[in-house]
Order: C-alpha cells, then sequence, then structure tokens
C-alpha cells in the first residue's frame, strides 16, 4: 500500500473519530435547551418533504428558506434512520461539529502552526454563542457550506480542474438561494478582496470566480 494513501486514510480516520466525539459533545450540549417552534418548523418541514411534498407546497415561508443548509439535513438523517426526537439534538450538533473540522482543515491550509488557537476559537462552548446556535441550526449549514466554498478554492488554486469549479459553483448557488447570509459572509467579503487585489496588481484578479459572484449576487436580488 503507497504511503501517501495510508497517510490520507489515517487523516480520514482522525477527521471521522473527530467528528463523532464532537457531534456527542455538542449534542449534550444542545440537550440542555428547550425545543423552540424554529427548529420544531425544520423538523416538519423535513417530515412533509420525506412524505412527498419536496417543494413544500402549502407553507408560508420567508424569503430564506434554509432548505438545502438547514432542511436537508434533516431529510437526510431521517430518510436514513427513521424518525427519533434525538434528531432534533443531533443534527445541528453534527453540522456544529461540521463547521469546526471544515475551520480545522482551513486553518490548516492556511496557517498551519496556528491551527489549533482558531480552532480553540472556533470550538470552545462559550464563544460565538454555541449553544444559541445549536437549537435551532442558526445558519450553521450556511457557514458549512462557505467553508466547503474556500477549501474548494484553494483546491482550485493549486491544480485547475473543471469538476472542482463546478462543485464549488453548485454549491454556493444552493448556499446563496438557502440562506442570505452568505452575501454578507463570502458574496461581499470576496468581491471586496478581489477588488483590492485587482487594484493592487493593476490587472483583473481571479476574473472567473468574481464573475461567478457578480451573476449571484445580480440573480439574488432579484
Amino acid at each position: 500500500m503507497p504511503v501517501s494513501f495510508k497517510k490520507i486514510c489515517k487523516s480520514c480516520l482522525g477527521y471521522f473519530a473527530a467528528f463523532v466525539v464532537l457531534s456527542g459533545f455538542y449534542m449534550s450540549l444542545a440537550a440542555t435547551l428547550p425545543l423552540n417552534s424554529d427548529s420544531v418548523s425544520a423538523v416538519l418541514e423535513a417530515q412533509d418533504i420525506l412524505q412527498g411534498n419536496v417543494l413544500l407546497h402549502c407553507w408560508d415561508l420567508s424569503t430564506e428558506p434554509y432548505y438545502v443548509t438547514e432542511i436537508l439535513p434533516y431529510v437526510v438523517m431521517a430518510g436514513l434512520a427513521g424518525w427519533h426526537l434525538s434528531f432534533y439534538y443531533l443534527v445541528p450538533a453534527m453540522l456544529m461539529a461540521s463547521m469546526v473540522l471544515l475551520a480545522f482543515r482551513l486553518c490548516r491550509v492556511l496557517a498551519p502552526r496556528g491551527a489549533w488557537f482558531f480552532l480553540a476559537l472556533v470550538a470552545a462552548p462559550t464563544a460565538f454563542g454555541v449553544q444559541v446556535m445549536l437549537i435551532p441550526c442558526i445558519h450553521m449549514g450556511a457557514y458549512v457550506g462557505v467553508l466547503a466554498c474556500w477549501l474548494l478554492i484553494f483546491a482550485q488554486t493549486k491544480r485547475e480542474r473543471a469538476a472542482v469549479w463546478a462543485v464549488f459553483v453548485a454549491l454556493l448557488v444552493l448556499c446563496v438561494a438557502s440562506d442570505d447570509i452568505v452575501k454578507y459572509c463570502f458574496v461581499f467579503p470576496v468581491l471586496g478582496a478581489a477588488v483590492l487585489l485587482s487594484v493592487q496588481k493593476r490587472r483583473l484578479e481571479h476574473s472567473w470566480l468574481v464573475l461567478c459572484l457578480l451573476g449571484l449576487w445580480r440573480w439574488r436580488i432579484r
């Protein structure tokens, strides 16, 4: 077995173990909080989707439906394991664990020596209102999607592949359509950084990324 393959398997196993531990930890925190109507509505919508109402007809949805970022995780979990009350707490915990691990991976890419410091900031129970984010899933699905988009961008800069770009565009479209906060935590900051970098270097930088984000922005505000 090649050394690189063994290394990848070991890394994946480590991430999986960390995901299981963090999910259990955050679920224990979530279980201390009472149920509320926001999360219950997401669970009921997921149940209706599994019963065949995929487009949620007759539901009075907000302009931000959270369809992909918060409802579909309940659909996947219930579709795989059936319905159980614990999923009300487990799904937000798993999203939070995913967010922490993606943040850790991003730190490893950007600043390997400072990864533990940033991980502690994101993962600490009292930082960024972790308990509040667990019930309901306050934008956590969107944060997971945004972090995944960042990792795809860095993967694309190392080796340009059409498949990676296609996955990035599809994921970003789904996230923007589901949660408007993606504009403020990803689209606007990336556009601003690209403009500043283009001015500094006196040439258009990351043109495909800029065109994609501008197209998403114009589509979303219509």
